[in-house]
C-alpha cells in the first residue's frame, strides 16, 4: 500500500471514531410553502431512525421606513404577538403536512439562520431539514440563502429538500474526496437512506491528457489509489444490505456532480464542507 493509501487509511479509521449526532431531528421552518417540503421527511425520518422532532423558526428583523432612512431593520424578536402568530402558523403547517404528530414547536427572535444552528447545536440535532428554496446567483454570492448560511455558521448536518420527496431516499450520492469531512457526511448520510438503497461514491479528479506517457501513468496511479480509499470507505461505513457503486469522474468538481446525480436520477446529493468562511468561499468556490 502506498503512503498516500496508508495515511488516508489511518485518517479514516480515527475519524470513524468520532460520533455521529444522536439528538432530534430539526425542521426549520419559515411558515411559507418554500418550507413544506421539510414535514412529510421528517416524519419519515423520523420512524427510520426513532428519533424526536422538533420544529424551530426564527423572526428575523423587519424593515421599516423611516423619515430620512430608507428600510431601517428594526428588532422583532421581543413582539410577543408576531411571536404567537408564527406559532400559530407552524401549528397549522404541522397540521396540514403531518396530522398525526404534536412536535415541539420553537419560535426565537433574532438572525434567522443564526438562532436556527444555535439551537440546533444545543440540542445535538442529527440533522437539520429545510425547504431548498429557490434563490438567484446575486442571492447565492452575498451568502442570502438560509441553506447556505446555515453551512456556514453551524457544524450540524443540513437537509435541503426538494417538494415531493416524501420517502427515505433510495438513490444517493456521496461526492467524497476521502477527507476526514467528507467521510463524516457519508457515515451521515447512511443514517438516513433506505435499508435497500443504492449508493455511489463519487470521487472527481483532474482531467488527464492521455497521449502524455507521464500524465497517462499518473492517472493510472490516481485510479488505483481511489479505488482503495473507496474500499477502505466501504468498510468504515459498514452497511452490508446496501449496495454501493464506486464511481471515477474527471472535470469541473460541481459540475460533474450534477451530470451525474441527473443522470442516476439520484434523490440524495451528499457534500461535505470544509467549514471555510465566507472570503474564502468567494475566492475558492464552494462543491
Amino acid at each position: 500500500m502506498s503512503d498516500t493509501a496508508q495515511s488516508t487509511a489511518r485518517a479514516l479509521t480515527s475519524y470513524g471514531l468520532s460520533a455521529l449526532p444522536q439528538g432530534p431531528i430539526l425542521v426549520a421552518s419559515d411558515a411559507s410553502s418554500d418550507s413544506n417540503a421539510a414535514f412529510p421527511l421528517a416524519q419519515m425520518l423520523a420512524a427510520h431512525t426513532k428519533a424526536d422532532v422538533h420544529v424551530m423558526s426564527a423572526l428575523g428583523p423587519f424593515a421599516t421606513s423611516m423619515y430620512a432612512f430608507d428600510g431601517m431593520p428594526m428588532p422583532s424578536g421581543g413582539d410577543e404577538t408576531s411571536r404567537a402568530s408564527r406559532e400559530a402558523a407552524i401549528r397549522q403547517q404541522l397540521r396540514n403536512l403531518v396530522p398525526s404528530n404534536e412536535w415541539p414547536v420553537i419560535v426565537r427572535g433574532g438572525e434567522s439562520t443564526r438562532e436556527i444552528v444555535d439551537y440546533a447545536a444545543t440540542i445535538d440535532a442529527r440533522v437539520v431539514l429545510t425547504g431548498r428554496g429557490h434563490h438567484g446567483a446575486v442571492e447565492r454570492i452575498l451568502g442570502g440563502e438560509t441553506v447556505l448560511r446555515m453551512l456556514q455558521l453551524g457544524d450540524r448536518p443540513i437537509f435541503a429538500v426538494e417538494p415531493g420527496l416524501t420517502w427515505l431516499p433510495r438513490r444517493a450520492l456521496i461526492a467524497t474526496d476521502l477527507s476526514e469531512y467528507s467521510v463524516y457526511a457519508a457515515r451521515v448520510a447512511m443514517s438516513l437512506v433506505a435499508p435497500d438503497a443504492v449508493v455511489y461514491l463519487v470521487n472527481v479528479g483532474p482531467v488527464f491528457e492521455h497521449t502524455d506517457p507521464l500524465l497517462r501513468e499518473r492517472a493510472v496511479a490516481f485510479r488505483d489509489q481511489a479505488h482503495q480509499r473507496f474500499a477502505q470507505m466501504r468498510t468504515l461505513l459498514g452497511r452490508p444490505e446496501v449496495r454501493f457503486e464506486d464511481v471515477l469522474l474527471s472535470g469541473n468538481t460541481a459540475d460533474e456532480i450534477i451530470r451525474f446525480a441527473e443522470s442516476v436520477d439520484a434523490d440524495l446529493v451528499v457534500s461535505a464542507t470544509h467549514g471555510y468562511g465566507y472570503v474564502r468561499r468567494l475566492l475558492l468556490g464552494s462543491v
